[in-house]
């Protein structure tokens, strides 16, 4: 009798069919993709094993291949604080920072830090420094060297709030996008949503654009495309034109993505869109955040990324 690591051991992505071979008993294997990343595979069907042992390319690539019941291990070992970063995560263990643990991004000192696209943003001292992962790019960049109240990073460099001021310092100046008191802040890719009294409000460079009015809510997040407003039941998101309902329902927490929302509600995870919902996860939930392609979830020491379809 042929064994199931017999076959393996003998099977080639040259020599298979696209045809799907099932398998009575659900096992699951972990497979050592390139880049260090890992595939979780319930092989329901054998070719689908096979598909992600050979998986190359970027992030994308390996979500495209993948099924609704995978999930890619980004990083396994002992951690201190990570986040979401769109290449996979940022880990800090010990004042080392590194990308899915195989890109070095910044050791050394540091008082704060945050994910940004190009890499990670490091608070240090009176300096905002943004450490890249892309090799093609100068390795560190000062965005802001002064005093600030409170930051945030954004696309184009940093947003750094200071007395009566957000500013948007880039690597090539710097943009005063508010100024004036204000009662919270969040970035935005076209600048920073400013809420003032019962405003939500998208102010950019160039332009101001009221995004809600007159309206009360819980809790409010800026999007890619507006703002998403809690109000009772319901994650609204507001554009510059027209609303949306994402989700209604009860949740513990929630997260802006791209898509839409991401909600915490028992064991699992919803992604919440203009079309419909998505459960992302089900299982135990020990820390998560919102990732462009899914969501990151911690399980033991690993962080494993859940794709949205």
């Amino acid at each position: 009798m042929v064994t199931l690591v017999d076959f393996l051991s003998h099977l080639t992505l040259q020599n298979c069919s696209s045809s799907c071979i099932d398998i009575i008993n659900t096992v699951t294997l972990y497979t050592t993709v390139p880049g260090t990343l890992r595939v979780r595979c319930s092989l329901e069907i054998m070719m689908r094993l096979v598909q992600h042992r050979e998986v190359t390319g970027d992030l994308p690539t390996h979500i495209a291949n993948m099924r609704l019941d995978d999930y890619l291990v980004l990083f396994e070992g002992e951690i201190n604080s990570w986040d979401s970063h769109p290449d996979g995560v940022i880990v800090e263990k010990d004042s080392l920072f590194t990308l899915n643990d195989e890109l070095t991004i910044y050791k050394g000192p540091w008082n704060s830090w945050k994910s940004h696209p190009e890499g990670v943003v490091i608070a240090c001292k009176n300096k905002l420094t943004l450490y890249r992962t892309r090799k093609e790019q100068a390795a560190h960049l000062i965005l802001h060297e002064g005093k600030w109240d409170d930051w945030e990073p954004h696309p184009d460099g940093v947003i750094v709030a200071y007395g009566n001021h957000l500013t948007l310092h880039k690597k090539n100046g710097d943009q005063l996008l508010y100024e004036g008191n204000c009662d919270g802040w969040e970035p935005h890719p076209d600048g920073a949503i400013v809420e003032d009294w019962s405003q939500l409000i998208l102010k950019t460079p160039i332009s101001t654009h009221i995004l809600h009015e007159d309206g009360e809510w819980a809790n409010w997040k800026s999007h890619p495309d507006g703002a998403i407003v809690e109000d009772g039941s319901q994650l609204i998101l507001y554009t510059k034109t027209c609303s949306y309902v994402l989700i209604e329902g009860e949740w513990t927490n929630w997260e802006q993505h791209p898509q839409g929302v991401i909600v915490e509600c028992g064991d699992q995870l919803i992604l919440g869109t203009k079309k419909g919902t998505q459960v992302l996860y089900t299982g135990i939930l020990d820390g998560w955040v919102a990732h462009p392609l899914g969501v990151i979830v911690k399980y033991g020491h690993q962080l494993r990324l859940y794709p949205a379809f």
